[in-house]
């Protein structure tokens, strides 16, 4: 531009604004690149603020990385199948230990994750489970002993 569109004075090739009176000189296509960057950065910021979303909703496990079904109890109409678990529940206590924290007042099967993560210097075992009553300790919820 030679002219200022304002006031009408001539202005130097480089000039960003007009010195006799304060207009700014840029043009348009500045100005709508400028836009048009602010736009691109804005679209950028909400696309990655989308992606991380969901990797955390993936990795919380909200949106499942497989299909698998989860099957559904089966009820057993036959009159043997609960005789026979009966009797092999206390052929179970006959020959299972249980495992106690001596901080903690509860009691749990070998397998059972809160016996796992009892530290081997509190570790007590019972060798069954009236064993385990008679000392005042409480079946742990999770395994049921």
């Amino acid at each position: 531009m030679d002219k200022c569109p304002k006031c009408g004075k001539k202005l130097k090739s480089n000039a960003k604004f007009c010195t006799a009176c304060g207009y700014s000189i840029e043009n348009k296509e500045t100005k709508n690149n400028k836009n048009s960057l602010n736009l691109t950065n804005i679209l950028l910021i909400i696309i990655a603020v989308c992606c991380i979303a969901l990797i955390g909703l993936f990795a919380t496990g909200v949106f499942p990385a497989d299909n698998q079904e989860v099957a559904a109890p089966t009820e057993n109409n036959t009159t043997e199948a609960p005789v026979a678990s009966v009797s092999e529940n206390e052929s179970e206590d006959e020959t299972t230990e249980y495992y106690a924290s001596s901080k903690t007042d509860k009691f749990h099967l070998p397998n059972c994750e809160w016996a796992q993560k009892i530290s081997p210097q509190n570790l007590v075992t019972f060798n069954s489970r009236e064993a385990a009553l008679d000392s005042g300790r409480t079946p742990c919820s999770v395994c049921n002993p």
